[in-house]
């Protein structure tokens, strides 16, 4: 690692919270590695109400090899309600107010009966200079040789950040996967060198940087900072990201992405988005509303909410330390072109009604994975959802997968460090509803179960009050099962 330098944010404006009105704090989770410990396989960033029980729980875990969803390094985001918690996420007055008598279900870890939460998941899955092949930067391969570090705590304006990177610096300067195959047969070619930054803050936050690049951040959202360095020869940036939604023992990723509900929409000049139907959000996730961003679509009537939002603008800075997170020295590119595209399939009437770009990109079989086709369509500017949907005579994926390409660039000399901002908007917390070890999807009244269903109080299995048994079907003294209405 390099020599750690202080984290400078000179142009951070802290806001009053008005567009938050509940106060927040911010803390890391129980079993956080400490500062400055490259070891990490994972930090979870937590941001809770500041009085229990005014708001969700947010929590922006970063996974340096996530074996459940990619084997890549991912950022999973989730919310708890005030009511039930991780026992490693409660912090703060939470302590205090979080208790077995007052009927709260309080977890010790992941997997035990309870609530589980809606799990956002981000990877981002190769990166390339457009002077040669991209770099797949995923695998156990590669991230086993990477650095995930917890650094100090920001205090700016009043605002209390948590700040987070992972590197490649080790694994860059001391390349020997060239050649070599990623679990899923792809083959690593590189090196490339790059480092993420990650940053959430307890209150509004405005990053100046220029009419159309300014930051903004309320609380609890957490800002990604992708760092790439150049190399000389190199003329355009280029990177592909997945993005996945699911809740353990509620709905698969399929279920909430493969439905036709699910889009990218260019929604400004300088911001593309994932959006989701906010009824088909809420029925997935039970949730009783949100405070999502929200998309009214005139045409069907239909409102959508953002999950999250990738800015087009691209900034400049000097090499500098993995560890140095000064926003003052970002420079924005206003020259840069800016191309996304989204995976899916979409039919030829809409194509010649929308004047839809598309292209495709063949995978050569590897192993005993066969050749498949992706099928690419650029994101369009007239600021209508592009939906995903599937085809079955081509590859189908059970996710939003993003290309996003940056031409015109200026010369190396002039901007060695190429960064990007991924933001991610804190969910709210799916219903405290419940599923035991059995498996079985349990409630106290019809607002627990999906919209599809009912709270059926006649089923045998209530009314347990055995400590052990109530811990096995889920915590609740008194309760039901859901079932089709």
């Amino acid at each position: 690692m390099r020599t750690s330098r202080s984290l400078v944010a000179l142009l951070l404006v802290a806001a009053s919270q008005q567009s938050f009105a509940v106060e927040m704090s911010v803390g890391w989770a129980g079993s956080t590695s400490a500062v400055g410990d490259n070891s990490a396989e994972r930090l979870d960033m937590v941001c809770f109400p500041k009085n229990c029980g005014e708001a969700d729980t947010t929590v922006h875990m970063v996974v340096k090899t996530e074996p459940h969803t990619s084997d890549r390094t991912t950022i999973n985001t989730m919310s708890f309600p005030s009511s039930t918690m991780f026992s490693e996420y409660v912090l703060g007055d939470s302590r205090t107010c979080l208790k077995e008598d007052q009927g709260t279900n309080t977890l010790s870890t992941w997997g035990e009966a309870g609530y589980q939460p809606a799990i956002e998941t981000f990877s981002q899955t190769f990166v390339g200079a457009g002077t040669g092949a991209y770099t797949e930067i995923g695998g156990p391969l590669f991230t086993s040789r990477t650095d995930l570090v917890r650094r100090p705590d920001l205090m700016v304006g009043g605002a209390h950040g948590l700040v987070a990177t992972h590197d490649t610096e080790e694994l860059s300067d001391n390349w020997d996967l060239e050649g070599e195959l990623t679990p899923w047969g792809l083959t690593y070619s590189g090196p490339a060198r790059f480092y993420q930054q990650f940053v959430m803050f307890d209150s509004d936050v405005t990053i100046n940087l220029g009419d159309g690049a300014d930051i903004t951040l309320a609380p609890c959202d957490l800002l990604h900072l992708f760092n790439f360095v150049r190399e000389e020869g190199n003329t355009e940036v280029a990177t592909s990201a997945d993005w996945k939604f699911r809740q353990p023992n509620g709905f698969s990723q399929a279920e909430f992405v493969m439905t036709g509900a699910v889009a990218v929409r260019q929604v400004s000049p300088s911001t593309i988005a994932v959006e989701v139907e906010k009824q088909h959000f809420l029925d997935m996730t039970g949730a009783t509303d949100t405070s999502l961003p929200e998309y009214h679509h005139e045409a069907t009537g239909k409102t959508y909410v953002r999950m999250y939002e990738w800015k087009s603008t691209v900034f400049c800075k000097a090499n500098a330390a993995v560890d140095d997170i000064n926003f003052e020295a970002l420079t924005p590119v206003w020259d840069a072109e800016f191309e996304a595209a989204l995976e899916t399939y979409v039919d030829e009437q809409e194509v010649i009604d929308r004047g839809l770009e598309g292209w495709t990109h063949t995978e050569p079989a590897s192993g005993d994975r066969p050749e498949y086709t992706l099928e690419f369509y650029n994101i369009p500017r007239d600021q209508e959802p592009l939906t995903y949907r599937t085809d079955e005579s081509r590859h189908q994926f059970d996710h939003i997968h993003l290309n996003l390409r940056w031409k015109n660039l200026p010369p190396v000399s002039e901007c060695p460090t190429l960064v990007w901002d991924p933001t991610f908007h804190a969910l709210p917390a799916s219903s405290d509803r419940t599923v035991g070890l059995d498996g079985v999807l349990h409630c106290a009244k019809d607002e627990d179960c999906p919209a599809h269903q009912k709270c059926d109080l006649q089923d045998k299995r209530r009314n347990l009050k055995d400590a052990k048994r109530r811990k096995l079907f889920g915590g609740m003294a008194t309760w039901g099962v859901c079932v089709d209405a």
